[in-house]
């Protein structure tokens, strides 16, 4: 793993990804990585109702409250958190704000390794 504080360190660059999310999902982000964006592209003509929330918990939406997911829409979010998980791999939780309306999603968490 890239240590960026080493002299010389090259911060390595990653995207974790979620497809054809329908109903709440997942995603792992490496041990030591900060989540830098955000994209999620809706595959339906239904807008997910209430957008989209993800958190380092369950129902949890301290990386992103409320992003607006409209049909047949392509978005990029900046996270809320900025700060990297130097103990273990981070789990974000993905979910409707209020219903998935039918509508299946793809995301893509962009990330640099820091240590």
């Amino acid at each position: 793993m890239a240590d960026i504080f080493t002299a010389a360190a090259t911060p390595i660059h990653g995207v974790k990804r979620g497809l054809a999310i329908a109903a709440a999902g997942s995603v792992v982000i490496p041990q030591g990585a900060v989540v830098e964006r955000i994209y999620i592209r809706n595959n339906t003509a239904n807008a997910v109702t209430g957008g989209i929330k993800i958190g380092t918990t369950l129902g949890g939406t301290d990386v992103l409250a409320a992003g607006a997911v409209a049909a047949s829409a392509l978005v990029a979010y900046s996270p809320l958190i900025g700060g990297a998980n130097t103990a273990a791999d981070r789990t974000l939780y993905i979910d409707a704000v209020t219903a998935w309306n039918s509508a299946s999603v793809d995301v893509a968490v962009s990330y640099t390794d820091l240590v």
